[in-house]
C-alpha cells in the first residue's frame, strides 16, 4: 500500500513504544538509572515525531500545487457530496480498453498441453464442465502477469502450475496498450523443479520488477478481490471485514487518491490518540511536581546555606596545608642554601691547607734523616776521644767549649737571616692579596635560575610518570596481543574441529552436484573481495544439518533437491549479479546451472499449530524443528518448502488420522513411516484422499556440522581481529608517547645541566675572592707572630765575648794537643755542622707547628658550622616533606566543584597561612549553629525540578504535535469523507436496484468509528418478506446468498472500477434457477455497457433461455483425456442452431480454446 502524500507512514504497532515513553506517577519511586532510560527513550520519541511531521510538512509543500487544485473542489462538495464521474473508456476499434487482455496462450500449464484464445473486449464467459481446466483460465491470467500464487488461493509454490510429467511450461498476455502505442505482450516461464522464473516484456528478458511496474501503469489489479475472484476465493468476499472491504473497495473505484487519504488517516489518528494520551498524562505530572516543589523549597535554601559553608570549609582544609606547605618550603631553600655555602667555604680552606700540609710532613722527614746522620758522625767522635783523652782533654775541652760558643753563633746569624727573609715575604704577600681582594664581588642573584630549575625538575618529574605510564600502557598492550592471539588460535583449532564434517559435504557436493560446488567456491572469492551489497548464504546442503542423526531420513523428506541446491540472497541486485555471472556468462567459457532465490526476510515465519493443536493431532513437532542452520537459510526452507507449516510425528503418540483428514489446516504430515498428503475434493460431497509415500534413504545431509558454532566462532575470530587492531593502534601510540617523552627528558636534562653551569659562573668570582681574603688574613697572622719576636744583637755580642775567651784558651793548649785536636776537629766539624742542620730543621717544623694549629683551629671551626647547618637543613626539609605530603592528601580525590574554587582562589591572592586558618575557624563556627538538612530533600528536590522543566517541554511539544495532527486529520478527513460518501452513493444505488429488481432488499453504507482503522463498508441485505437487513457474515447467509450478494455489489462496481478487466470464477454456484438467471441477465446487461471494461465470468454451466448480448463471447472448453479427437466443437453448435427456428436470445457463433 502507498503511503499519503500528506505524510510518510508511521505503524501503529509503535503503540506499546509511545506508551512507554509517558512518564506515569511511579516515576518518583523509581532508581537514577530506570529515569535515566525514561528519558533517554522520550527523546528519542520526541525526535522521531519531529522528524516524521517535518517530512509530513515537506510533503505538504511538495504537494501545494495539488491542493490549490482541489480547494476549488472542496468548496463544490460542502453542500453535498457530488457523484463521482469517472474518465470515459478509451476504445480501440475493436473495442479493447487500454490494459484489458487481447490474448491469452499458454504451454504446459496445469491441465493444458497448449492453449492459445483472444477474448473479447467485453463479457467473455468461459464455459466448461468440472476439470477441463476452466480456472486455470484466471490462473494462467494472475500467473502469467506477475502475481504471486497466494491471489488464487490455490498452490503456493510456483512450480506446481507446471503440468504434471512435463519440465517446464510457460503463459503469455497480450494487453492492448495505450492509444497510438503497440501492446504490450508479457511472458512467464516456470519450472517443475525450481520456483524460479522468468519474464520477458515484447520479447526482451524482464524482471519481476519491471513487469509488477507495468502492470501498476497499466492499472491491472489482480490482487484485489473487487476486481479479480478466483474460485478459491469466492467465500473469502463475504468473509472480508468491513474495514478490508472498505479498502479493496478504494483501490478498485473512485477517487485515486481514497487509499492514501485513507491510510493517512489511520496513521495520523494513531498519533492523535498517543498525544492526547501523553499530554494528560503529562499535564497531571506536570501539576503534582509544581505542588511538590513548592513545600520543599524552605530546605533547599537552608540547605543550600549549609552547603555554601561546607564547601568553603573544604576549600581552606586544602589551601592550609598547601599555604603551610609553601612557607616550610621556603624555609627549607633558606638553609639547603646556606649549608651549600657553609660548604663550599669548607672545602675551600681543605683545598688551601694542602700544600702547607704536604711541606710540614717533608720537613719532619728530613729532621729525621740529619738526626740519624749526626748519631753517626757523634759516635764516631766519641771513639777517638776515649782513644786520646789522657793526652788531649785540656785541649778537648777548649776545642769544645769555642765549637760550643761557635754554634751558638751561627745559630743566631741563621736564625735572623730566615727571619728577615720570612717577614719580607709575607708583606710582599700580603700586599698582593690585598690589591686582589680590594674589590668585592656583590652576592649572585640565583632567584630566576632557581625558579626556572624547580620548573624544568618538576616538568622532568611529570614526562619521566609519563614515560612510566606509556611503558605500563606499551607493556599491558603486549601481554593482551599474546592473549587475544592465544584465544584467535583456541577459537581457529576449534573451527578446523568442526570443519571436518564441513569438508565431507564439500566432497560430496562436489562428487554430485560440481555446479554448485564450482559456484559456491566462486561466490565465497567474490565474498572476500566485497563483491555483494548484502548477504549472501551457501545451499542448505552445505549450511543444514539434522538435529538429530536418528531422524536424518525424515528431515530430509520434505526438502526437494532443487531447494538443497539453491544460494540464498539478501538483495536482489547480488541474485542479479551472480546469475549473470555464472549462468549467463559462466567461469571459464563453462556456464553453471545453479539456483538462486532472494529472500524476504532473515528470520523464519513462526510455527503455523500451537501445542495443543498437535497434542490433539497426536503430532510432536514441525519439519523445520528436525534441522538446524543459519537462520536466513532456514527462512527460505519456511517459504519454498513450508517447514513450519508441516507437523511431524515421532512415534511419542497414537496419530488421530481421523481428526487430521476432517481437519481444512493440514494438508501434509510426516511419520517414522513416511509422507501423507490430505487432498479434498472441491465439489460433490467433498471427500478426502490421503496418499501415503514411505520414507527414503537421507542423500545430501550426510554429515552433521554445527554451522551455528563455527559461525560463533568465525565471528568470534574476526571480534578478536578488531581488537587486535585495536591493542596494536593503543600499543603505537603508547610507543611514539613514550618516545616524545624520553625527547622531553633528554631536553630537559640538558637544560638543568645549562642551568647549573650558568649558577656555577655566576658564584665563581665570589668564592675566588672568598679563597684571597682568608689567604691574607693567614699571611697577616703569620707577620705579626714573626714582628714579636724578641731581638738577638745582645745575645750575639755576649757569645762573641765568650768565644774570645775560650779562642785564647784554645790558642794556648793548641801547641801542645795539635794532633789530637786535629784528628777530633775533624769529627767535631762534622758534627757541628749537622747539628746547625738539624737546629734549622726544628726551628722551621715549631714555625710550621704553630701555622698549622691556627688553621687547624679555622677549618674545625667551619666544620663544626657545617655540620650545624646540615643538620638544620635537614629538619627543614622533613618539615617541608611532612606538610607537602599533607598537602597532597588535602588535594587527593577533590571533585571538580572543589577544585576548580581552590585553582581560581590561589590564582587570585596568595593568602597567608594565618589568614586561612583565622577564616577557617570562623566558618566552622558558622556551620556549629546551623540545623543539618538531609541531602536525600535536595537531591530529590533537584531531580524533581529537571522533572518539570522536562515535564513543561513534553507538555508543549505535546500540545503542539496535537494541535498539528488534528489540524491535519480535520483537512484530510475534509477531502476523503466527501469523496468516499460520493463513491458509496453511487454503489449503494446500483446495489439497491439491482436486489429491487430481484424482490430483495439490500444496502451498503459506511460504517464510522472514532478509529479510521475500523472504518469499512457494510452490505446489509434481506432475502424474506419482513425480515429486516441484516449485514451479511460469512456465517449468517448461506453460501447461494453469500455469492448472489457478492456478484451483486461486483456489478454495483463495474461501471466505476478503475480496473482494464476483472473476473469472477463459478459465482453462480448454489444459487436457484430463478435468481441465477436474473444475475446473469443483470450481470450480461451491465458488463456489456460501454461504460464497463473487459469480464470474465466462468461457470461449468448455464440455464437454458438466457439472455446474451452481441457484444459478449462465450469461449467453451473442449480439453480432457477422454475427449473424443474426432469431434469439433463447432459443428455441434452449427447443428444445434439449425435445430432451433428462433434466434431469441441473439448469442452469437462461439468460438473455442
Amino acid at each position: 500500500m502507498s503511503s499519503s502524500p500528506e505524510g510518510s507512514s508511521f505503524p501503529v504497532k509503535r503503540e506499546r513504544q509511545l506508551n512507554s515513553n509517558i512518564i506515569n506517577s511511579d516515576e518518583e519511586n523509581r532508581g537514577p538509572r530506570a529515569k535515566k532510560r525514561i528519558r533517554k527513550n522520550e527523546q528519542q520519541h520526541l525526535q522521531q515525531l519531529q522528524h516524521h511531521h517535518q517530512q509530513q510538512m515537506e510533503m505538504e509543500m511538495e504537494h501545494e500545487e495539488e491542493q490549490e487544485m482541489e480547494q476549488e473542489q472542496e468548496q463544490e462538495m460542502e453542500d453535498f457530496p457530488q457523484l463521482i464521474e469517472r474518465p470515459p473508456l478509451v476504445r480501440d476499434t475493436k473495442g479493447y480498453v487500454t490494459g484489458s487482455i487481447v490474448r491469452i496462450a499458454a504451454k504446459s500449464f496445469l491441465t493444458y498441453d497448449r492453449v492459445e484464445f483472444s477474448p473479447g473486449p467485453h463479457l467473455n464467459m468461459v464455459l466448461g464442465p468440472n476439470g477441463t481446466g476452466k480456472s486455470t483460465i484466471a490462473c494462467a491470467i494472475a500467473i502469467g502477469l506477475g502475481f504471486p500464487p497466494k491471489v488464487l488461493a490455490r498452490a503456493e509454490k510456483l512450480h506446481e502450475f507446471v503440468k504434471t510429467g512435463h519440465d517446464e511450461g510457460w503463459v503469455e498476455i497480450e494487453l492492448k496498450g495505450p492509444p497510438g502505442n503497440r501492446n504490450t505482450i508479457v511472458k512467464r516461464d516456470i519450472y517443475r523443479d525450481s520456483d524460479q522464473t522468468r519474464f520477458s516484456l515484447n520479447g526482451k528478458s524482464a524482471t519481476q520488477k519491471e513487469v509488477s511496474a507495468k502492470m501498476e501503469e497499466l492499472n491491472v489489479q489482480v490482487g484485489n478481490l473487487c476486481t479479480f475472484l478466483p474460485q478459491d476465493r469466492v467465500s473469502s468476499f463475504a468473509q472480508m471485514p468491513p474495514n478490508q472491504l472498505l479498502k479493496e473497495t478504494q483501490k478498485a473505484a473512485g477517487d485515486t487518491r481514497l487509499t492514501q487519504w485513507h491510510q493517512t488517516l489511520i496513521e495520523e489518528r494513531a498519533f492523535q490518540i498517543e498525544y492526547h494520551k501523553s499530554l494528560t498524562t503529562n499535564q497531571e505530572e506536570l501539576r503534582r511536581r509544581v505542588e511538590k516543589q513548592a513545600e520543599t523549597e524552605r530546605d533547599v535554601k537552608a540547605f543550600e546555606q549549609r552547603r555554601d559553608l561546607e564547601r568553603d570549609i573544604a576549600v581552606l582544609n586544602v589551601l592550609v596545608p598547601i599555604a603551610e606547605y609553601n612557607l616550610a618550603r621556603d624555609i627549607h631553600s633558606q638553609a639547603k642554601a646556606r649549608r651549600n655555602d657553609v660548604k663550599a667555604e669548607y672545602e675551600v680552606l681543605q683545598q688551601e691547607q694542602e700544600p702547607f700540609l704536604e711541606d710540614y710532613r717533608n720537613l719532619n722527614e728530613m729532621h729525621k734523616y740529619w738526626d740519624q746522620l749526626k748519631k753517626g758522625v757523634t759516635s764516631k767522635a766519641t771513639k777517638n776521644q776515649k782513644e786520646a783523652s789522657n793526652k788531649a782533654k785540656a785541649v778537648e775541652n777548649c776545642s769544645s767549649e769555642v765549637e760550643k760558643t761557635r754554634r751558638q753563633v751561627q745559630e743566631l746569624k741563621s736564625e735572623e737571616s730566615n727571619r728577615k727573609k720570612t717577614i719580607d715575604k709575607l708583606e710582599n704577600d700580603i700586599r698582593h692579596l690585598e690589591a686582589r681582594v680590594a674589590n668585592k664581588p656583590a652576592p649572585p642573584d640565583y632567584s630566576a635560575i632557581q625558579q626556572r630549575m624547580q620548573e624544568v625538575t618538576a616538568q622532568r618529574a611529570r614526562a619521566h610518570a609519563e614515560v612510566e605510564e606509556f611503558v605500563d600502557i606499551g607493556n599491558k598492550c603486549i601481554a593482551d596481543l599474546k592473549t587475544l592471539n592465544h584465544d584467535q588460535d583456541t577459537l581457529r583449532k576449534k573451527i578446523a574441529g568442526l570443519l571436518d564434517v564441513q569438508k565431507q559435504k564439500e566432497a560430496n557436493c562436489e562428487k554430485f552436484d560440481s555446479d554448485t560446488m564450482k559456484a559456491v567456491r566462486w561466490m565465497r572469492e567474490q565474498k572476500q573481495q566485497g563483491k555483494f551489497d548484502g548477504e549472501v548464504w551457501e545451499p542448505a546442503r552445505l549450511t543444514v544439518a539434522p538435529k538429530d542423526r536418528k531422524l536424518v531420513d525424515l528431515a530430509e523428506t520434505p526438502i526437494t533437491k532443487a531447494q538443497f541446491r539453491t544460494f540464498i540472497f539478501e538483495k536482489r541486485k547480488d541474485y542479479d549479479f551472480m546469475m549473470k555471472a555464472l549462468n549467463d556468462d559462466g567461469i571459464n567459457g563453462q556456464k553453471l546451472r545453479i539456483n538462486g532465490a532472494e529472500i524476504r526476510s532473515t528470520t523464519r515465519r513462526p510455527n503455523r499449530f500451537s501445542d495443543a493443536q498437535l497434542e490433539e493431532w497426536g503430532l510432536d513437532c514441525h519439519a523445520i524443528d528436525l534441522i538446524e542452520g543459519p537462520e536466513a537459510v532456514l527462512s527460505y526452507l519456511c517459504d519454498n518448502a513450508n517447514l513450519h507449516q508441516v507437523p511431524v510425528s515421532l512415534g511419542k503418540r497414537q496419530v488421530n488420522q481421523q481428526a487430521l483428514e476432517n481437519c481444512d489446516l493440514v494438508q501434509r504430515y510426516l511419520t517414522l513411516e513416511g509422507s501423507h498428503s490430505v487432498k479434498r475434493s472441491r465439489y460433490g460431497n467433498r471427500g478426502t484422499l490421503v496418499e501415503f509415500r514411505g520414507l527414503e534413504k537421507a542423500k545430501i545431509m550426510g554429515g552433521n556440522v554445527e554451522t551455528e558454532k563455527i559461525n560463533q566462532f568465525q565471528q568470534e575470530v574476526a571480534q578478536l581481529e578488531t581488537q587486535k587492531d585495536e591493542v596494536g593502534a593503543k600499543h603505537r601510540a603508547a610507543v611514539a608517547d613514550d618516545a616524545a617523552g624520553r625527547e622531553r627528558m633528554i631536553a630537559l636534562d640538558e637544560e638543568k645541566k645549562r642551568l647549573n653551569e650558568q649558577r656555577a659562573a655566576m658564584k665563581k668570582p665570589l668564592e675566588e675572592w672568598s679563597k684571597q681574603q682568608a689567604a691574607l688574613d693567614a699571611k697577616k697572622n703569620s707577620l705579626a707572630f714573626e714582628r714579636k719576636r724578641p731581638p738577638i744583637d745582645k745575645t750575639r755580642q755576649q757569645l762573641q765575648a765568650k768565644l774570645n775567651t775560650i779562642a785564647m784558651k784554645r790558642v794556648q793548649f793548641a801547641l801542645d794537643q795539635q794532633g789530637f785536636l786535629s784528628k777530633y776537629h775533624k769529627y767535631t766539624l762534622q758534627s757541628t755542622e749537622l747539628s746547625l742542620r738539624i737546629l734549622q730543621t726544628e726551628a722551621d717544623l715549631a714555625l710550621m707547628s704553630r701555622t698549622k694549629g691556627e688553621q687547624d683551629l679555622i677549618i674545625q671551626d667551619k666544620k663544626n658550622e657545617l655540620e650545624e647547618v646540615t643538620a638544620h637543613a635537614a629538619q627543614c626539609h622533613a618539615r617541608a616533606k611532612q606538610a607537602q605530603t599533607a598537602s597532597l592528601d588535602a588535594m587527593a580525590d577533590l571533585d571538580d566543584e572543589i577544585n576548580h574554587l581552590v585553582t581560581s582562589r590561589r590564582e587570585q591572592e596568595d593568602p597567608v597561612l594565618e589568614q586561612l586558618q583565622e577564616e577557617r575557624s570562623g566558618k566552622q563556627a558558622e556551620l556549629e549553629v546551623m540545623h543539618d538538612i538531609s541531602p536525600a530533600v535536595i537531591q530529590k528536590y533537584n531531580e524533581r525540578k529537571e522533572e518539570i522543566a522536562k515535564f513543561r517541554e513534553l507538555v508543549d511539544e505535546n500540545q503542539k504535535n496535537y494541535d498539528d495532527v488534528t489540524a491535519r486529520l480535520d483537512k484530510i478527513k475534509g477531502k476523503w469523507l466527501p469523496k468516499l460518501e460520493a463513491l458509496a452513493t453511487q454503489v449503494n444505488t446500483k446495489f439497491s436496484a439491482a436486489f429491487e429488481r430481484l424482490g430483495l432488499l439490500g444496502e451498503i453504507r459506511i460504517a464510522q468509528d472514532p478509529d479510521y482503522e475500523k472504518w469499512g463498508i457494510e452490505i446489509l441485505v434481506s432475502f424474506r418478506d419482513g425480515e429486516p437487513l441484516q449485514v451479511l457474515t460469512a456465517q449468517r447467509q448461506s453460501g447461494g446468498e453469500r455469492a448472489l450478494t457478492t456478484v451483486m455489489y461486483l456489478m454495483a462496481l463495474a461501471s466505476l472500477a478503475r480496473a482494464p478487466f476483472a473476473l469472477v470464477d463459478e459465482i453462480n454456484q448454489g444459487m436457484d434457477q430463478r435468481v441465477e438467471r436474473n444475475v446473469h441477465n443483470a450481470l450480461v446487461a451491465t458488463t456489456c455497457d460501454d461504460d464497463v471494461g473487459q469480464y470474465f465470468l466462468i461457470t461449468p454451466k448455464l440455464l437454458p433461455n438466457l439472455n446474451y448480448h452481441k457484444k459478449m463471447k462465450v469461449l467453451v472448453i473442449q480439453n480432457g483425456e477422454h475427449l473424443d479427437s474426432k469431434m469439433i466443437l463447432q459443428e455441434v453448435v452449427a447443428k444445434r442452431l439449425q435445430r432451433r427456428q428462433r434466434g431469441r436470445h441473439g448469442m452469437p457463433t462461439p468460438s473455442s480454446a
